[in-house]
């Protein structure tokens, strides 16, 4: 069965459909309403009042009575009832009638009565329950009456559940969406929370302004009726007001388009003339009656309504003026190119499609958050606030992050600087100074950052919290978890420094804006590689930290992005084009990109029609890795504190466009104080075991870095009075005034007798190119000696281009100062290699 409508009278391109099904005239037995609210106007609050008129309609045992102050007789109960001292949870009170001395109902324009709303919205501004509506017969109500207990509840005629999701903060006042579940089985009890996405049969959306603030589309069916309450009358009216993202999925959805104008209807049918038989005494309360007699008919309600129930609760030309507002619902066509739009720079990329509690949901549903920095983490079981669910990812709001803030212990959490990496360290910047001359076209710099155990609970920068409901401690047991996160600060000799870099936040502010994503908008993601199962961790952070801290969204794609961002693609040029770049054909194409080190980011302004979702993103984009840096320091000559030696590394791609490499950007400017998170990593650059073995370095610009380190541990045990053997260094780069890095200290180690040889190789500083396997060739006696004859040990740290150089240089001289034949000397180095003693560390 179809209802015909007004229809708009605009003549544009428009979808030929002049009538709307109703949603309840659709096969099945279960139907689905999604009510957006705005809390500040209480005159489109209908919500709650729909939900007790239906709980009317399900009536079997007979009409139960009702007063003005009071909805229909009910027993109201709560599927799984919250305990009574959870935080923000009221059930709704048992209704009771008012009966004539006679034991018949009182007849009274029930649903006129003000509010009917079952809980004070304002005072809990966070609701989140399931209720069953059912009936009761008066008999039982008399009964109830007079034991005060809970009766069992006849059979409904629909089974009526309803859950309610209100924000204080948004929209000036606060916003409410209420999910509603009306099934003819009555059998059907639904887990509590939102109706899945794309399932409504019916959004009602009472306040045009939440159109641009939500994805009010997004939990509508295919083929469903978006109703709107506003003046608009065509799809003029809608051309600013409405975001291109909402009018695509419209379009795409083919949803039934409507809008009601309140204060004209209710001006045609004199709800509030003074002459008028049906007479309101305030705005809100007749807008309430528009909506209702609309919410009715597009369900397919209204007749079920007015025939059984509402001929009791309400006055005959009550009713009549119910069946009168269908009659004002205005069918808007819209253009079928509305499907095609394309969203552009500046226009809206994305809107939340669910209201965020404001209050934790109480019971099995509560949800636990935890700030804790930087980046912050969450262990959620509610199924309040799911967006663009992907692998575990979901949208959140920033008001629950608040409790685990102020009440860490009670919420279970635990903290640590990346939950998915072991063994993370917070270390705060004592110095950053340039080695290079200003005017040098390189930029070498030495870092210092020193361990501190106290860095985050001091500062709040770095780390995440992180929960599991499975950890939680009971509410009799007490006390608090074990909140140690990390083990000492300690690193060996020769390991290196991961340094967890981050994204420049300027440049991610401008992605966010172009691809329409909120920065302050809170996610929560799973934690790579969590052995948590039945009670999943997961981190919380926000869109800008997680574009900055930890999606490599600058970083370079491979053929798999490429082929993967193809299946959103919704233009055909460029879906082909990426199909291309992913196989075999665009091989010299996507080589171009290579060297142009186009990034992610590159990649989605070329295809703007390849769209994802945040989440969808986070599946296709890797997390940030981190950049592992040489240790240039000892751990027993800096105790507590770890120094690097770092290149920035820039260049020019073919076509002159100037790129930098992610950590060296976010390293280089960093200030003294700065908290940065960094772990360690072994190493194969590891000392004799033995101090008293001969050592032979040879390091070439920043990979003078472990050797600085090795340095620094023979003289720290030379002062503890042991005996340390002979130390020989050679040293490459292109100019001794501009690039001689901690020349000072090798001069000063070499003047002391630590440093027995010293050979150092600039490339710039003469006609002819001088490198350190030149030097080492000069020295062909002391290497035989050192190496060979005393069993010493040969390292190599900088580029891979000199390491067959250099090992031609030490062959050499084994054959003219130890005797060997070339292929004795060769084999002797791979000895030396499988014993350890021949260390490259190049990159």
């Amino acid at each position: 069965m179809a209802f015909s409508l007004r229809r708009s009278s605009s003549t544009a391109d428009i979808t030929t459909n002049t009538t709307i099904p109703s949603p309840m005239s659709t096969p099945g037995s279960l139907k689905q309403i999604i009510m957006w609210e705005n809390a500040a106007d209480p005159s489109t609050h209908l919500a709650q009042h729909l939900l007790v008129i239906l709980s009317s309609v399900s009536e079997r045992s007979g009409v139960t009575s009702t007063t003005a102050t009071s909805p229909p007789n009910k027993l109201v109960r709560a599927i799984a009832p919250p305990s009574p001292q959870t935080p923000g949870e009221v059930l709704l009170p048992q209704q009771r009638g008012t009966l004539n001395n006679d034991k018949t109902p009182i007849s009274s324009p029930g649903f006129r009565a003000e509010g009917y709303i079952p809980f004070p919205r304002l005072k809990y501004p966070s609701v989140s329950r399931q209720l069953d509506f059912s009936s009761i017969t008066l008999q039982q109500q008399q009964q109830q009456q007079q034991d005060d207990v809970a009766l069992p509840v006849a059979d409904p005629v629909f089974l009526v559940q309803g859950s309610s999701f209100h924000d204080a903060y948004k929209n000036n006042g606060g916003v409410t969406t209420t999910h509603i579940r009306v099934d003819s089985r009555h059998d059907s009890v639904f887990p509590p929370g939102q109706i899945s996405s794309g399932h409504a049969d019916l959004v009602s959306c009472h306040h045009s302004s939440l159109v641009g603030l939500y994805d009010v589309v997004d939990g509508l069916r295919p083929g469903g009726v978006l109703l709107i309450a506003c003046p608009w009358g065509d799809v003029n009216d809608m051309e600013t007001t409405v975001p291109k993202l909402v009018k695509r999925n419209i379009a795409r959805k083919q949803a039934k388009l409507c809008t009601i104008n309140l204060p004209a209807v209710v001006a045609e049918l004199g709800l509030m003339k003074v002459d008028s038989k049906v007479r309101f005494d305030s705005a809100p309360k007749a807008y309430q009656h528009v909506l209702l007699g609309a919410t009715l008919f597009l369900t397919g309600l209204l007749d079920s309504f007015t025939s059984t129930v509402g001929s009791k609760l309400v006055r005959v030309e009550e009713l009549d003026m119910l069946r009168r507002v269908k009659e004002h619902i205005i069918h808007v066509p819209y253009p079928s190119s509305w499907a095609d739009l394309l969203l552009e720079e500046g226009d809206v990329h994305h809107l939340p499609s669910f209201v965020s509690c404001t209050l934790m949901p109480g019971g099995a549903n509560r949800e636990h958050v935890a700030n804790g920095g930087n980046v912050t983490t969450v262990q959620s079981t509610t199924t309040a606030g799911v967006i663009d669910q992907h692998k575990g990812v979901r949208s959140l709001s920033w008001y629950h992050a608040c409790w685990a803030m102020m009440f860490p212990e009670a919420m279970g959490t635990r903290r640590a600087a990346h939950p998915h990496i072991p063994n993370t360290h917070l270390l705060k910047i004592t110095e950053n100074r340039r080695l290079t001359p200003a005017s040098y076209d390189r930029n070498v710099f030495h870092m210092e950052m020193k361990a501190e155990e106290n860095a985050t609970e001091e500062k709040g920068e770095g780390e995440v919290a992180i929960q599991s409901t499975s950890s939680l401690p009971s509410p009799d047991e007490g006390g608090s978890r074990d909140q140690s996160r990390r083990g000492k600060f300690h690193y060996d000799v020769g390991e290196a420094l991961g340094v967890h870099g981050h994204n420049d936040v300027e440049e991610c502010r401008r992605f966010l804006s172009w691809y329409g994503l909120a920065e302050g908008d809170l996610v929560a993601l799973p934690i790579p590689g969590s052995s948590v199962s039945s009670n999943e961790e997961v981190q919380m952070r926000s869109v800008l930290q997680v574009f900055v801290q930890y999606m490599d969204i600058f970083g370079r794609p491979n053929k798999r992005f490429y082929e993967g961002l193809a299946a959103y693609a919704t233009d055909a040029t460029q879906h082909e084009k990426l199909v291309l770049l992913a196989g075999k054909e665009g091989v010299e194409e996507f080589k171009k990109r290579v060297d142009e080190t186009a990034t992610y980011a590159d990649v989605l302004h070329e295809f703007p029609s390849a769209h994802p979702t945040l989440s969808q993103l986070l599946d296709l984009v890797p997390v940030i890795l981190p950049r592992h840096y040489s240790i240039a320091s000892s751990i027993k000559a800096h105790p507590n504190s770890v120094h690097l030696l770092i290149v920035t590394n820039d260049w020019k791609t073919p076509s002159g466009r100037y790129r930098i490499g992610q950590c060296t950007r976010y390293l280089q400017d960093l200030k003294p104080n700065t908290t940065i998170v960094a772990s360690i990593k072994p190493s194969v650059m590891v000392l004799p075991s033995s101090h008293e073995a001969p050592v032979v370095m040879a390091g070439l610009g920043t990979g003078m870095a472990p050797f600085r380190a090795f340095i620094e541990e023979r003289a720290h045990m030379r002062r503890q009075g042991h005996k340390v053997g002979p130390m020989a260094l050679y040293f490459g780069s292109r100019s001794r005034h501009s690039e001689y890095l901690y020349g000072e200290e090798i001069d000063e180690y070499h003047r002391d007798g630590l440093l027995t040889h010293v050979g150092l190789a600039f490339s710039r500083d003469q006609a002819e190119k001088i490198y350190i396997q030149h030097k080492i060739t000069q020295d062909q006696v002391a290497m035989d000696d050192l190496l060979s004859k005393r069993g010493g040990h040969f390292y190599l740290c900088g580029p891979t281009w000199p390491a067959g150089d250099v090992q031609d240089a030490i062959v050499k001289s084994f054959q003219q100062c130890g005797g060997m034949q070339a292929s004795e000397a060769n084999d002797y180095i791979k000895r030396m290699k499988k014993e350890g003693r021949y260390v490259l560390e190049v990159y």
